[in-house]
């Protein structure tokens, strides 16, 4: 795979290398790009990594879907996440914004063939999106038949661009009682 620049050129000052873990762990919904037959598409995923390790990324679905049939065969991914925490509202139109955190990621995928590997981690992952839940107790456990017509992949993320953005707005007028207008933050509940 060729080396992708993940250097942050607009708004550098909110790269945010160390909040990766934190966005893959919070994060629900992955959203996977790639190119087939020169067209570009990009799908949301569920995803599942394991915690501090931010190189590897599961996905899975059926064997049928035609996104799965192409990662499977090779194809380089773009793997995008990203938080919403709040609404930045000003006085002035142009200075509406959000507040988020993201991580873009580069890599490469591989097939899954290990049914007690990824049973474990199913586990992990149903644990990740229903906290709580124990497997042969509130689920039963993903087996050979119920992996006929679903492929796990494993994504090697070889690089990541993280940025974040918080705090209300920038806009001077924001702070001067006598412009007309209000301004702040309306802050999205986290799952």
């Amino acid at each position: 795979m060729t080396q992708r620049s993940t250097r942050i050129r607009r708004h550098p000052e909110r790269s945010a290398p160390d909040a990766l873990n934190s966005i893959l762990q919070t994060g629900l919904v992955a959203h996977v790009g790639y190119i087939l037959d020169n067209e570009p598409y990009v799908i949301p995923f569920t995803f599942f990594n394991e915690p501090d390790d931010t190189s590897t990324i599961y996905l899975h679905g059926s064997a049928a879907s035609q996104t799965l049939r192409a990662l499977q065969h090779g194809a380089t991914v773009c793997i995008s996440i990203a938080i919403a925490d709040g609404i930045v509202y000003s006085k002035t139109a142009l200075n509406h914004s959000m507040n988020y955190r993201s991580a873009v990621g580069y890599g490469a995928v591989e097939v899954m063939q290990d049914l007690t590997e990824i049973a474990a981690m199913f586990d992990r992952w149903i644990g990740k999106y229903t906290p709580g839940r124990q497997p042969n107790v509130d689920y039963r456990r993903v087996d050979d038949e119920m992996m006929r017509g679903t492929v796990v992949l494993k994504a090697h993320i070889e690089n990541w661009s993280v940025k974040a953005r918080s705090g209300g707005s920038r806009e001077e007028d924001d702070e001067n009682p006598s412009v007309p207008g209000t301004s702040g933050v309306i802050d999205i509940l986290q799952y």
